[in-house]
């Protein structure tokens, strides 16, 4: 047991010495109509200049923010010129995808000290319960010709307080978009 505790330990100090927190991780999901060839594509265009920040009703200002919405906007911007696709502006018939993303929020609790067998729990005097709030951020694809959504990704991670959005942002949008354009 006491080796196990050692090992965790190592590990989780490695991953704060990499700067890379155990439990920041994202999980990323995409879903594609398989029948469109991506490789077609070339530019694309925003769906509005509008801000698109669809939120939960909370509108924590620390999320729901026209920075946080510029940050996501560059980022996104800065992933697609990665792969040589052009940046049109706004109702530009030229841009052959036009693209959405919305953050939402979601509030979870986890309670700990029921005990570690499922079969019985049992009460404990140690029980702590802490809130925390899970973003997720959702961004759509549309062929601007057939007006079909053609791709989707959406990546959820726990937030933490205080901690600084765009390394957040950064590290979402990149990894939502590494399997973009898909390969079929």
């Amino acid at each position: 047991m006491m080796s196990l505790r050692r090992s965790l330990l190592v590990l989780l100090s490695a991953a704060t010495l990499l700067g890379v927190p155990a439990c920041s991780q994202i999980k990323v999901h995409t879903v594609y109509d398989r029948s469109v060839d991506f490789s077609a594509f070339k530019t694309w265009s925003w769906a509005t200049d509008e801000g698109m920040l669809i939120n939960d009703g909370s509108l924590n200002p620390r999320i729901y923010n026209e920075s946080n919405e510029k940050l996501i906007r560059q980022a996104v911007e800065r992933e697609l010129g990665q792969r040589g696709m052009a940046n049109k502006p706004v109702g530009d018939e030229e841009a052959q995808l036009v693209l959405f993303f919305t953050v939402t929020t979601e509030k979870m609790v986890e309670v700990g000290g029921l005990g570690t067998n499922p079969y019985n729990l049992q009460w404990s005097e140690d029980v702590a319960s802490r809130q925390q709030t899970k973003g997720t951020l959702t961004i759509g694809v549309f062929d601007r010709s057939t007006r079909k959504q053609v791709w989707s990704g959406w990546g959820s991670r726990p937030l933490t307080p205080g901690e600084e959005p765009k390394p957040v942002i950064d590290m979402a949008v990149a990894k939502l978009f590494e399997d973009f354009p898909p390969k079929q």
